[in-house]
């Protein structure tokens, strides 16, 4: 089981590791066009108390 640093055990994956679990980050490196693409449908399809995504937010 590995250590958390300071502030790590309050988030989700702190827990996670708290409790013994496994953690594990993916990155699917997809083109920005494809990316986009699945954000303006998700953006086209959001429910009203959700916010929208712009391509600027993806910039940040």
């Amino acid at each position: 089981m590995g250590e958390c640093g300071h502030g790590q055990n309050e988030t989700p994956a702190g827990k996670t590791l708290a409790a013994g679990a496994q953690v594990a980050q993916c990155f699917l490196d997809v083109p920005f066009e494809e990316l986009w693409n699945r954000i303006a449908n998700r953006n086209a399809a959001r429910p009203a108390d959700t916010f929208e995504i712009s391509r600027n937010d993806v910039f940040r």
